[in-house]
């Protein structure tokens, strides 16, 4: 008897090589295609089935168990469900990427694919960003105090002039208005020093 070990799937690579550049031949010629490859699928399944069921499992001792092979009396170790129907499968996989045009014509034009990774990497940086806050000229003019200027108000250095002299005007006003002392003694808050312009004010308004 011949023992023998599962042979490494590259060894399955030249065969696909031939299937690959055989429909890459044909084209787009499609239908053609499709049914060279389910010919080869159904020659596969059908090889694989056949050399399965060449095998018996022999149990050796109590634990062990052997497989051989009834027509060449080869005896191995592995199980025929992975020696013959993995490789099976993994050529049945090769031949279903070959069903998918987008895949073949990437193997016909090479750049095609490139070219469509670079658009697509191209369009990720031209999308367009958050628009920020405007700052230095455009942003709204401020008032002395810090507080952001009302809508509609004069901009630019006339505009800022004007606003400074509003806001003098303004504190003018309040500095030479009359104040009720009982409003300012019950406002909460209020000052513990009275100013002497106030004082005198409110003298005057008693009776």
């Amino acid at each position: 008897s011949e023992s023998t070990q599962h042979p490494p799937l590259k060894q399955l690579l030249p065969e696909l090589a031939e299937v690959c550049r055989r429909c890459l031949a044909m084209g787009e010629d499609e239908p053609g295609c499709c049914a060279h490859l389910d010919e080869l699928a159904a020659a596969w399944k059908g090889e694989a089935e056949a050399e399965a069921a060449k095998w018996r499992a022999v149990q050796y001792d109590s634990e062990y168990q052997y497989f051989y092979n009834v027509e060449t009396r080869e005896t191995r170790w592995e199980n025929p469900s992975v020696t013959v129907y993995f490789p099976r499968d993994f050529k049945l996989n090769a031949l279903e990427r070959l069903r998918d045009r987008g895949y073949v014509q990437c193997l016909l034009d090479p750049g095609a694919e490139g070219a469509a990774v670079g658009e697509a990497r191209e369009e990720k940086t031209q999308e367009p960003e958050e628009e920020e806050a405007p700052s230095g000229a455009l942003a709204a003019p401020q008032a002395a105090g810090g507080s952001p200027v009302a809508a509609g108000a004069p901009a630019g250095l006339e505009g800022a002039k004007a606003l400074q002299e509003d806001g003098r005007a303004e504190e003018m006003t309040q500095s030479q208005a009359p104040v009720d002392r009982r409003t300012a003694e019950a406002a909460p808050g209020a000052p513990e020093a009275v100013p002497e312009a106030a004082s005198a004010a409110w003298e005057e308004a008693e009776p």
